[in-house]
């Protein structure tokens, strides 16, 4: 007990610069919200939309930094650094976004842009629940999940961020933010590629769960 105990610990400890990443990120946002409803007014669409965004990627945020403290122990990880660096980079590569700066766009466009990102950060946070005992950023085999979302895709997580990095990408100028989504998305790509390889070799059924699931979009990849 005290074995496991130790260990747990040490892999909180080890996942510390990344939990102190994430609570920079929840300063951000709350910052972000405080401000944002300090001016609200009730027929101001796109400041609500802002509002929704920050709550729901509030959300989010909160959500990966409590299943830090509830996942399970690797069984398997990843050999060398490349598939650290890459799984580091797809992780955050939204933040790219941010050296742009911001495009000049509709209310229309705003509430689709708040539409894609909140629908993304939600079911997020509901994968995220889901995963909870098997998540981690870096290539590693926690544990394996084939029910609810996993039932019939194997990366709905990183489906989902996508569908809120679309969103994200209609609030800075094109094509720059563009060229960030296609980086990033090649990079979660990679991401999914070392994870499965970590995750066969550490659960003998993870070849027949691959074999009857796609990647990211049901019959289609």
């Amino acid at each position: 007990m005290a074995k496991i105990f130790g260990a747990r610990i040490w892999d909180i400890l080890a996942a510390s610069p990344l939990i102190v990443w994430y609570l920079l990120g929840v300063w951000g946002l709350v910052s972000l919200l405080s401000a944002e409803i300090g001016h609200f007014e009730s027929d101001d669409l796109q400041t609500g939309a802002k509002i929704i965004t920050q709550l729901t990627s509030l959300a989010y945020v909160c959500m990966i930094i409590a299943v830090f403290f509830l996942r399970h122990l690797p069984l398997a990880k990843a050999q060398g650094v490349v598939p650290r660096i890459i799984a580091i980079l797809a992780s955050n590569a939204q933040l790219a976004f941010f050296i742009l700066p911001r495009a000049m766009i509709s209310t229309r466009t705003e509430i689709l842009s708040a539409a894609l990102i909140s629908v993304g950060a939600i079911a997020s946070v509901w994968i995220l629940i889901r995963l909870r005992n098997g998540f981690s950023i870096l290539p590693q085999a926690r544990a394996l999940i084939t029910t609810g979302p996993y039932r019939r895709i194997r990366h709905p997580l990183y489906a989902a961020e996508g569908i809120a990095s679309l969103g994200l990408m209609l609030q800075f100028v094109e094509p720059w933010s563009a060229a960030i989504t296609l980086i990033g998305f090649g990079c979660q790509i990679l991401r999914m590629h070392y994870e499965e390889q970590v995750l066969g070799a550490a659960f003998p059924e993870y070849s027949p769960y691959k074999a009857r699931t796609d990647r990211l979009v049901p019959g289609v990849y």
